[in-house]
């Protein structure tokens, strides 16, 4: 027990030192739709680590996978509440390909990410998916603006 608590305080003193803090692995979106086609439709999400392995899971069952690419963005900064001092931080953007939709017809699904580092795993809440409109179909179309002033 002795050994394990020196572990442990050692590496929380690296941490101190180097001015990284540890935070817990999280999601920083909500997944969102991108880039509908015929039976096919993009799934983005962006969490605070680059984890292991990232996924969509999706169809009436849930159990259709579809693997995501990870990007590292270059620059971020983020603030805890509006109007705080943001602060530099490390944000990756995931996006997979949900394919073998069939056409009208939603389905639900969830994204996961894990990291084999901190042997933590993180997952969305369950939303719909479905593949681009067909030609002739009626839609309802939202417009919104996020206009700030600068």
């Amino acid at each position: 027990k002795g050994v394990a608590a020196s572990v442990v305080i050692i590496v929380l003193l690296f941490f101190l030192r180097s001015g990284k803090s540890v935070e817990p692995a999280t999601l920083l979106s909500d997944p969102f739709l991108q880039l509908p086609k015929q039976g096919s439709v993009n799934v983005v999400w962006f969490t605070n680590f680059e984890g292991s392995e990232h996924f969509v899971m999706y169809g009436d069952k849930k159990d259709q996978r579809a693997n995501a690419t990870t990007t590292k963005l270059s620059s971020m900064a983020l603030s805890e509440t509006p109007g705080a001092k943001a602060k530099a931080t490390s944000v990756w953007r995931h996006e997979a390909t949900a394919s073998g939709l069939e056409a009208r017809k939603r389905v639900p699904y969830f994204v996961e990410s894990k990291d084999g580092k901190r042997n933590t795993e993180v997952k969305s809440k369950v939303f719909s998916l479905q593949p681009a409109p067909q030609a002739g179909q009626a839609l309802k179309i939202l417009l919104t603006s996020d206009h700030q002033n600068l």
